[in-house]
């Protein structure tokens, strides 16, 4: 057997005798924009007040300014995670402390949680860009983002009349 050969059944066996190969293999359900803003029991707008990342645990405190889904009467909120062995940080990562979001929120059995992936935007002179966000499917980042960005301004535009 040549050397191609070789390297070829090492790479077989490595892949097949990899332990991440159940972690590889799930995939995440696609959610169009829509359905996220849809299925989302809170989206608020606030800024980023303290960011705590350690390795196993993360908080992140969000002082709200605006309530554009949803029944949220608190003036801050406190989302918490342990990691999460199959998609890690996937869903759980914040912009830095003073950042203003718009955050679309699901209620959990520790009060509220990210939605899912493309749960957490930046907003930037009234502008929504994802953060971290990632393609799910046919839908690109700029897809949530325009969609995002239309309930954004649809929403400010309901509250101040």
């Amino acid at each position: 057997m040549g050397k191609t050969g070789i390297s070829f059944m090492m790479l077989i066996c490595l892949t097949l005798c990899n332990p991440l190969i159940p972690q590889l293999n799930a995939k995440m359900p696609v959610i169009s924009p829509q359905e996220m803003i849809d299925s989302s029991d809170h989206i608020v707008v606030g800024v980023i007040k303290k960011r705590d990342y350690i390795e196993k645990h993360r908080e992140v405190t969000i002082t709200i300014d605006a309530v554009l889904k949803g029944n949220l009467h608190q003036n801050e909120i406190d989302l918490k995670q342990d990691k999460d062995q199959m998609h890690l940080w996937v869903t759980f990562d914040f912009p830095e402390e003073g950042s203003k979001v718009m955050l679309l929120l699901r209620n959990s059995g520790e009060g509220y949680a990210p939605r899912y992936a493309n749960s957490v935007c930046v907003i930037n002179k009234n502008k929504i860009n994802l953060y971290e966000g990632m393609g799910f499917g046919n839908w690109m980042p700029r897809d949530y983002e325009e969609t995002y960005q239309v309930f954004y301004e649809n929403a400010v535009t309901t509250r101040l009349n």
